[in-house]
């Protein structure tokens, strides 16, 4: 029985442990090719006007809520991302380890930013590359990333799924 409990827990980690470092990663090529090729506010067209590349820099959260407040935004993605890797033990859903690890993978993604973008450690700002219509801010595949999963864990718990309670949970 201890040896069946290890085994999923080894599984859950790898899950979410692989698909964390898949997004950052991803997410991080995706900005230093951005970096490399851009200059700051160059658009080009990816579809049309519906989706373009440019090259911005975020020192704020979600929506440019926060600006300027980009240590405070470094302390907060660490505590969450330390919270994240520590509790994804007690998942006992292969869906919510699924969110988390995706998650955990946005987080980082941004957080790398704050701490390798210049004035650094903590205080970059967020490279953000990803422009649609309607005057939406610019964003990223991290941002993508944590607004999706808090997002469809917002709508997971509001139909009555817990984190675990594996009865109710799919």
């Amino acid at each position: 029985m201890a040896s069946e409990q290890s085994t999923k827990l080894a599984k859950r980690s790898v899950w979410f442990f692989g698909l964390a470092i898949l997004v950052a990663a991803l997410d991080q090529v995706i900005k230093w090719a951005v970096l490399s090729s851009f200059k700051p506010f160059e658009i080009r067209p990816v579809l049309g006007e519906v989706l373009q590349l440019t090259l911005v820099f975020n020192d704020s959260a979600a929506f440019s809520l926060g600006f300027g407040a980009t240590w405070i935004l470094a302390i907060t993605s660490s505590i969450a991302a330390i919270a994240l890797v520590v509790t994804h033990r007690r998942l006992n859903s292969q869906t919510w380890v699924v969110l988390a690890g995706i998650l955990l993978g946005g987080v980082v993604g941004n957080l790398i930013d704050r701490f390798a973008q210049s004035p650094g450690f903590g205080s970059g700002p967020v490279v953000d590359y990803l422009k649609i219509p309607f005057n939406f801010p610019i964003f990223n595949l991290a941002d993508i990333a944590i607004v999706v999963t808090i997002s469809l864990t917002v709508l997971r718990v509001m139909a009555g799924k817990t984190f675990t309670d594996r009865a109710t949970n799919g």
